[in-house]
């Protein structure tokens, strides 16, 4: 049977049976159907469902010839009696989707071919056919589960579980933090921290990396601000337990530079993968990460400096950081791992007697909030504390709090860690689980 007749029993078996329009409703649309009459006569369909009106033979005629096709009626007839029954209608409808999509690959193809011949950038031709392909599975993956289906994918995936926590889950490698998340960061989920410059978001960035990639795990970093040796000198500083300003200015001993040696040589071997470009969009991220097998995380930093597509440039900045974080999201549920995004918070974020942030204070979009499945904001008390009093008193350590604001598979609070700003070391507080109230 070839993709012009599925179409046609298609529309056959509407005229045999009108009640299999909800079941064609659901599989298809007017776009799926490459010929011009079978998509004129399910548009009619369409309109007479929408209004009200009962979707028969003489009603579809009518419309289809208010449209510009006429003499109709002998077309409609011969749908139905090349149409053996109208009990095959799904197979009819999954035929005619996997047609529509042959084509629109076919289209994406002639477009890169284009593209080339006319000499534009192959980079953007490369990211505008991975965006086009992944709605195209996107939209190819829009089947309805059944509640049995998802009872047995439920157990398959409880058994795997019970056999590998990991398989759930990433650990960022912080014991308090993971146990307030719900175990670690649950695979398809879009992790946010927030706050401010100067609060070690990009540190706790690096560090929740370094520890995926220590587990000997792969790991993606996509670095929009700061470089390849900024980045290395701040993991070097964390394993060496050294100066990161040092690694950077110069000013090692001897003994000092060959430790850093040493700890260069240990991570090197480690999976951690680093991209310092300045701009990329999600699509740039996503193709990056198609790249690395078994990926097990991505970490950007920050959502605020992802480019937004070349179509989307000219939205407010509101519409363009929703679309970012809602593909960040769709992204990370692709490729079935956590997304961990850093997010700069706004200014009012400090003017809190306490100067605690809240969710409020994410900067440029409220979508984050929806799309995240856990926020995590970051807060150093010493950082605004006045170190030209008189009765100042600096502390034997800095606490760093990993406030948890939102948390779709956990508890919310507050996780107390060490910080350690010098060498970018944050490890854990005896004292855990300390309860904040919120007010979001």
């Amino acid at each position: 049977m070839n993709d012009h007749h599925n179409e046609i029993s298609v529309i056959g078996s509407l005229l045999i049976s009108p009640e299999t329009f909800g079941i064609i409703s659901s599989s298809l649309t007017s776009s799926d159907f490459g010929d011009d009459w079978c998509r004129a006569a399910w548009q009619a369909a369409v309109a007479l469902n929408d209004n009200g009106e009962v979707i028969d033979i003489a009603s579809i005629s009518e419309l289809m010839s208010k449209a510009g096709f006429k003499n109709n009626s002998a077309w409609l007839l011969d749908c139905m009696n090349n149409t053996s029954t109208a009990a095959n209608v799904e197979l009819y409808c999954k035929l005619t989707k996997q047609a529509a999509n042959r084509r629109r690959l076919l289209d994406i193809a002639g477009q890169i071919g284009d593209g080339v011949e006319d000499c534009e950038d192959w980079q953007a031709i490369v990211s505008r056919a991975v965006e086009q392909i992944d709605d195209l599975k996107d939209a190819a993956n829009t089947d309805i589960v059944s509640s049995s289906d998802m009872a047995c994918k439920w157990l398959e995936y409880y058994d795997k579980v019970s056999v590998n926590p990991d398989f759930a889950f990433c650990r960022t490698g912080y014991k308090t933090l993971d146990s307030k998340l719900g175990g670690g960061m649950f695979r398809k989920g879009l992790y946010v921290i927030g706050a401010r410059p100067g609060m070690g978001k990009t540190t706790l960035g690096v560090n929740i990396a370094e520890n995926i990639a220590r587990r000997n795990k792969n790991v993606l970093v996509i670095s929009l601000e700061m470089s390849d040796i900024q980045i290395m000198a701040k993991r070097i500083a964390n394993e060496a337990k050294m100066s990161y300003n040092k690694l950077l200015a110069g000013g090692l001993t001897d003994t000092e530079r060959d430790t850093a040696l040493g700890a260069a040589g240990i991570l090197s071997s480690r999976p951690f993968d680093l991209i310092d470009k300045s701009k990329m969009t999600v699509v740039d991220i996503g193709r990056a990460a198609r790249q690395i097998k078994g990926l097990e995380a991505i970490v950007i930093d920050y959502l605020q400096l992802v480019k937004p597509n070349d179509t989307d440039s000219n939205k407010p900045r509101y519409e363009i950081m929703t679309d970012i974080s809602a593909n960040l999201k769709a992204l990370a549920k692709l490729l079935g791992i956590p997304v961990v995004a850093l997010c700069q918070l706004n200014r009012e974020s400090t003017k809190g007697a306490d100067k605690r942030p809240h969710m409020q204070d994410l900067r440029d979009t409220g979508a984050i909030e929806q799309d995240a499945d856990a926020i995590i904001l970051l807060h150093r008390p010493e950082y605004y504390a006045d170190k030209n009093a008189e009765d100042y008193v600096a502390p034997m350590f800095e606490q760093i709090e990993m406030i948890v604001a939102k948390n779709r598979h956990g508890e919310t609070g507050l996780a107390e860690m060490v910080w350690n700003g010098a060498t970018g070391n944050i490890s854990e507080l005896d004292v855990v689980n300390k309860d904040l109230p919120f007010n979001d």
